[in-house]
């Protein structure tokens, strides 16, 4: 399965209006979420680590952190620490945060909410996207242009943003990269971390490296019957079909700047 991915000048991709439309609303605008098929990516959060081994995945356990808004990003931290987070939330916690590795780089990355296997899955929006508009070819995603991606609440977006205007101030300050996320992230292998900005402050983000690097990556709401998170899965294009074993590297072109479409279905 060959993927295509065109990064855009709005802060999203998206994916063809698949089923029922779902009507839900933020304070602020409305979202569109459709039903989207819980393709082979997707049901690989759901097999057993003698089943993961067979497919060449690797699950790993990252840490839990601290969501006290209920309100999630993900994004690139070292070029969008800013950016919005999901419409849709979840209730206030402290969740596991898990990595799917292949290839010796980072394919999923997981927010576990409740336990059990989700009976539907939805593409994450933020608030104004229309699933409904998409391509078959397409998804809303956040775009990477540092190579890596973060998953964290929007109060560890604030303490991230704190430090690094902290680091500003400092003689020599090179960038959010080499001043905050570097170092540990090298400590910690140099693919995932969980990463504590502030030493006064609890909150934490999981940062890990985006699949094969820069391009753009959707999220992706696993919902139990009652349309509650179970899952927040994101997909880092390394592996395809649910096998991790290696195949045609995908192409990633685009920069910030240019324009239109997306990337296949998880």
């Amino acid at each position: 399965m060959n993927r295509r991915l065109v990064l855009t000048a709005v802060p999203a991709l998206g994916l063809a209006a698949l089923a029922a439309v779902w009507w839900g609303r933020t304070r602020e605008l409305p979202i569109y979420p459709v039903d989207i098929p819980a393709g082979p990516n997707l049901a690989v959060t759901a097999l057993s680590d003698t089943m993961l081994a067979e497919r060449a995945i690797t699950r790993l356990p990252l840490g839990e952190a601290e969501f006290p808004t209920g309100a999630i990003v993900a994004t690139d931290p070292a070029v969008q620490p800013e950016r919005p987070a999901f419409a849709r939330r979840v209730p206030p916690g402290r969740y596991p945060i898990t990595i799917y590795k292949a290839q010796d780089r980072v394919a999923l990355a997981e927010i576990r909410f409740a336990r059990g296997t989700p009976s539907h899955w939805q593409m994450a929006l933020l608030p104004g996207q229309d699933a409904r508009t998409l391509k078959d070819d397409e998804v809303y995603g956040f775009p990477v242009d540092a190579g890596l991606g973060a998953l964290m609440d929007v109060a560890a977006r604030s303490a991230f943003l704190r430090r690094d205007a902290r680091e500003q101030k400092r003689p020599g300050y090179g960038s959010s990269y080499d001043d905050i996320i570097h170092a540990p992230l090298e400590a910690a292998g140099g693919t995932e971390v969980m990463l504590k900005p502030l030493a006064d402050d609890p909150a934490t983000l999981a940062v890990f490296q985006s699949g094969w690097g820069d391009g753009v990556y959707a999220s992706y709401w696993g919902l139990d019957e009652e349309d509650r998170p179970v899952l927040l899965v994101t997909d880092l294009s390394v592996i395809e079909d649910g096998n991790g074993a290696p195949s045609k590297q995908p192409s990633l072109s685009g920069s910030p700047e240019s324009t239109a479409s997306g990337t296949d279905r998880p």
